[in-house]
């Protein structure tokens, strides 16, 4: 059973994520060198499920192994119907989760999934470019 201390680090770790999580760098302004794979959230002001993901499923994924392998960063549907993105087809559903590679569509996950079924899915595609 964990210490009463290991939760308050881990209760205290999830809440730093959060904050750093509302201070994404949107897809415009973002100053780092692209990396070749990403997973994109595309989400939309006032989108209910787009925030359940920023709850429940960005603070875990930011601490998993996965996250060094495919970066994640938030982009508005705006930006991604812009044309900057290469997408496969229209985005319908939010969040969509977007896997780039190379800044090319290599597969996406619509619509909001229980955080253990979005890290299958993560697995799924991350499985397409290895």
């Amino acid at each position: 059973m964990p210490s009463p201390a290991s939760i308050l680090l881990a209760a205290s770790l999830v809440l730093v994520l959060i904050a750093r999580a509302h201070a994404t760098p949107d897809f415009e302004t973002s100053a780092l060198p692209e990396p070749r794979v990403e997973l994109i959230v595309v989400e939309a002001p006032g989108c209910k499920y787009c925030r359940l993901f920023r709850r429940n499923i960005f603070p875990l994924y930011a601490i998993s192994p996965r996250a060094r392998e495919a970066p994640l960063r938030f982009i508005e549907l705006a930006a991604a119907k812009s044309g900057k993105l290469s997408l496969r087809a229209p985005i319908d559903v939010l969040p969509t989760i977007l896997l780039l590679r190379d800044g090319r569509e290599v597969g996406r996950i619509p619509g909001y999934l229980a955080p253990e079924n979005f890290f299958h899915s993560v697995n799924d595609l991350l499985s397409r470019i290895r």
